[in-house]
């Protein structure tokens, strides 16, 4: 992202030498004034100056590395690293000083070398408020640009919640699915299951009205997503009979856990074109819904399918999915999918958040 012209790291590049430059100028004021010059003391400040600029920018560097931890593990491990710089700096500067400028102290009438640690803690004080100011300004500027960013994904999120919306729906209504279900009515009329015919029916509409209602961009109640594809897999169920069986595991405590609506029904989808339509023997859809930290897991599993050929990878629905966790989430929403011993798992990572969670309100 850019505002003005700049980047936030050429925002962190000027606010590192602004800082820098004021500390010089603050520390060599009083030769200014008194018009004293002290080459040792300007040597001092600028190799000051210059391990200052690079011990900054090098844990700026830091901070945005750390974005890999989570938004805690980042903010511990940034404020970490800026204490250790900080000691580090002061450690250095010290024993500088008292090369340079072999200071003394009297105790007891005795004259002696400035002990280090008198150096540091003095150095830790003159230096500190730099990299306090600069660690303060970092978040500052990296806040307000992560702020632009969210508002720029929630708003591709939306797109892609939209588009999202209008392929499941043409997934639900394309031809092929369509005349299996409606020719799964007839064979079952003819039979006199009625019941079961009316069963179909009835989910195919549950089916329609759950995708023409649903409003882009708002996230749903994980069991309302998971209420669509049970919808979804009591058709195939109906179609397939015994060689489909399915289970979902959705824990009482995660019942209320937002997601984006018609996450998982595609993957759900892409198990029953895969392995339960082609296979001749009986495939056990799973579906599991775990917390993991700060996480939600939710994965889709088809175990049994004897299938001769390629296992399904990214197609058309999986893509989607994984376009919009990132364009969503960013790289706290991930997808993951491929074969396993028995089958074939799809994974899906998103951050755990409930209705009153304030990024759960601004995704509305």
């Amino acid at each position: 992202m850019t505002g003005g012209g700049l980047t936030a790291g050429r925002l962190v590049a000027l606010l590192n030498l602004g800082a820098w430059t004021i500390a010089v100028c603050f520390y060599m004021s009083p030769g200014f004034v008194l018009h004293v010059w002290n080459p040792k003391g300007w040597l001092f400040m600028s190799a000051c100056a210059v391990f200052g600029l690079l011990s900054c920018w090098f844990w700026y560097r830091f901070v945005l590395f750390s974005r890999r931890f989570g938004r805690r593990g980042q903010i511990a491990a940034s404020i970490a690293a800026l204490v250790f710089v900080m000691l580090v700096a002061a450690v250095a500067s010290g024993v500088l000083n008292q090369n340079l400028f072999k200071m003394t102290v009297s105790i007891s009438n005795t004259v002696r070398a400035l002990p280090l640690y008198y150096a540091v803690a003095n150095n830790w004080l003159l230096f500190g408020w730099v990299y306090l100011v600069f660690g303060g300004g970092v978040a500052a500027i990296l806040s307000a640009f992560a702020a632009q960013e969210h508002e720029r994904n929630l708003a591709l999120a939306r797109e892609a919640a939209q588009a999202a919306q209008l392929a499941a729906l043409r997934l639900q209504i394309n031809p092929h699915f369509l005349f299996n279900a409606l020719n799964a009515v007839s064979e079952l009329i003819t039979e006199d299951r009625k019941a079961e015919a009316e069963l179909i029916v009835a989910r195919l509409s549950d089916l329609f009205r759950a995708a023409l209602t649903e409003t882009p961009g708002k996230l749903a109640p994980l069991h309302e997503e998971l209420d669509v594809v049970g919808f979804y897999l009591d058709i195939e169920k109906t179609r397939f009979g015994e060689r489909l069986t399915f289970d979902i595991d959705l824990p009482a405590d995660l019942r209320d856990a937002l997601v984006p609506p018609f996450l998982v029904q595609p993957l759900v989808e892409n198990a029953s074109k895969h392995a339960v339509a082609p296979s001749k023997g009986p495939v056990t859809v799973e579906l599991r819904a775990r917390r993991q930290g700060d996480a939600l897991v939710l994965s889709v599993a088809d175990h049994g399918a004897v299938v001769v050929g390629t296992q399904p990878g990214f197609g058309i629905g999986l893509s989607n999915i994984a376009a919009r966790l990132e364009a969503l989430y960013g790289a706290e929403g991930r997808l993951e999918a491929g074969p396993e011993v028995h089958g074939f798992v799809a994974r899906i990572s998103l951050p755990l958040q409930f209705a009153n969670d304030r990024r759960g309100e601004a995704a509305e």
